[in-house]
């Protein structure tokens, strides 16, 4: 897990990596504390949940990093297999600060269902008028 307390290290302002650890895949919103980064800001390839050779995550990318607006340069969270409706608005936004160094986006899996086929496209919803009593009957 990591700990909450990093959250606590408010005055770095540079360099903060934990990628690549054995660490469960939750990201902890203090870490959103840590507004005074420039740069640096790694927390990609974290491991993952195995259970029954499917990839499972344990959270979502928490929006409080949103709050890093300070940070101009390599801002990393890719492959760590995130699935959520999308990516959170609040760290999109960080996207217009970040000059160089943007990876979110590779090896996660935005928009998709979580669980065991996080590869798997969300499909859309019938129209109301195929789900109502009789809106498919009769219809080949």
């Amino acid at each position: 897990v990591i700990p909450t307390q990093l959250g606590q290290l408010e005055q770095m302002s540079y360099n903060f990596d934990i990628s690549e650890n054995m660490l469960a895949l939750i990201i902890p919103s203090q870490l959103g504390r840590l507004d005074k980064f420039q740069s640096h800001f790694f927390l990609h390839d974290l491991a993952m949940v195995y259970e029954d050779d499917r990839v499972w995550v344990s959270g979502p990318v928490p929006t409080q990093l949103g709050r890093l607006t300070k940070l101009t340069g390599d801002f990393a969270l890719q492959n760590n297999h995130f699935c959520q409706d999308s990516l959170p608005t609040e760290i999109a936004a960080l996207s217009t600060f970040v000059l160089e160094g943007w990876d979110v986006l590779e090896g996660n899996s935005f928009g998709t269902v979580c669980g065991a086929y996080i590869d798997w496209p969300r499909l859309p919803l019938l129209p109301s008028s195929l789900t109502s009593a009789g809106g498919l009957s009769g219809r080949y």
